[in-house]
């Protein structure tokens, strides 16, 4: 294959036309910008395939301008099955299942397309899961929609997808991303094995929980915990973090996909101060109709954990992360008052030097109920009234 690398188009193109994509619609102004640096503009001559049935499918292609053909092999005879045009994309399936691809591909006159790598495609699903459920949606319901003869030939394919889509759906919102990619592609080693690693654990307290559940109906005590849970979730994503589970009265997140033990330490600082910005939104809109305001502490420290299933084998298995990292961030989002972040001296060591704008309160030695040896930690101090520029030092460093 004769491939034309393109020049013309600059970075701000390419990032304005990513987003015409509905499966980058999440993504934030840094990690498209991080897309677009990985992206490669390439224009294949009429009639050059650019994927072959049966075989791997490495990269995934988003047309630009143009038109491709796909082709289905029945028998003997290749048929033509789709025409895909701006705003399309393919490719994406054998990388989803580690798999064959489905389907061949053939350029049209003119066509353009930006690609990626499929490595590059998985670490971007890891960090959004909008991107693997609607890449999922819309190749299911490109296979679905075809017509009579067509569905024949591939009703065994349709009948595997259509399945395996189903099963996405109804788990989706129940197991963390990378447990739902493995079982997909049948690596089920993966989720079963056990395995040491080096993360930031953040955990976040919703405070007089218990009061606000005594004097509401739980329909209502549902509603507000899952639209304010939903929005600390949506921050913590953004900030490349995943939530391990939901306590009820909080959350516990995990910081590990990003470039290394600092970049993920602050990553969990960044997450836990917007945080605290969205809660004071979330207590001026409770205000206008004279609601009372809600209160949350977060405690956040970075270890060594283990990452594994915990239950009773055939019955009811949960995977999830253990260690004493895991209890310090616990036991300090309990610990401090109302509107705080407390941060373990481990975590504020690693992330100092990419947060210089961030306040930290001097080192202070605390005993937390139930652990035998004192830790010490860094407070960020949210209470009371502050302008949006939370925690934030005004021309000064330390």
């Amino acid at each position: 294959m004769t491939l034309k690398k393109l020049t013309d188009l600059t970075e701000r193109d390419i990032a304005r036309e990513l987003l015409n994509f509905d499966i980058f619609a999440d993504l934030t102004g840094e990690d498209l910008r991080d897309l677009v640096e990985k992206v490669e503009v390439i224009a294949p001559t009429e009639g050059e395939y650019l994927i072959h049935e049966g075989q791997a499918s490495r990269s995934i292609y988003f047309i630009y301008r143009g038109k491709a053909d796909v082709f289905k092999s029945v028998g003997t005879r290749r048929i033509k099955i789709a025409s895909l045009s701006r705003g399309d994309f393919f490719g994406e399936i054998g990388i989803i299942l580690h798999s064959a691809a489905t389907a061949t591909v053939r350029a049209r006159r003119d066509l353009v397309v930006f690609t990626v790598s499929g490595d590059v495609l998985l670490d971007f699903m890891d960090r959004y899961s909008s991107i693997f459920y609607r890449i999922f949606k819309i190749s299911t319901d490109r296979l679905s929609n075809n017509n009579l003869f067509q569905i024949r030939q591939m009703l065994e394919e349709i009948e595997f997808f259509y399945k395996r889509f189903i099963n996405v759906q109804s788990i989706w919102h129940f197991l963390p991303t990378d447990l739902v990619v493995h079982a997909l592609r049948g690596n089920m080693k993966a989720i079963e094995t056990a395995r040491r690693e080096w993360l930031t654990v953040l955990f976040l307290d919703i405070r007089h929980y218990t009061i606000f559940a005594e004097m509401h109906d739980p329909d209502l005590v549902l509603e507000e915990l899952n639209k304010m849970l939903g929005r600390f979730s949506t921050i913590i994503s953004r900030h490349r973090g995943a939530v391990d589970k939901f306590t009820g009265d909080g959350l516990m997140a995990v910081f590990r996909r990003d470039s290394g033990k600092r970049a993920n330490a602050a990553n969990a600082i960044r997450a836990s101060i917007d945080i605290m910005k969205e809660l004071r939104e979330i207590n001026r809109d409770r205000a206008r109709w004279l609601a009372e305001e809600f209160y949350i502490g977060i405690g956040i420290d970075s270890g060594e954990v283990m990452f594994g299933n915990v239950g009773v084998s055939g019955q009811v298995m949960n995977s999830t992360v253990i260690g004493d990292t895991v209890n310090v961030a616990s036991r300090l989002a309990n610990y401090e008052r109302n509107n705080r972040i407390i941060v373990s001296q481990e975590s504020h060591r690693l992330a100092k030097a990419e947060l210089k704008n961030v306040e930290f309160s001097s080192k202070e030695e605390i005993v937390l109920p139930g652990r035998l040896n004192p830790v010490v930690v860094h407070r960020i101090d949210t209470s009371g009234t502050w302008d949006g520029e939370l925690a934030i030092k005004r021309g000064k460093t330390k």
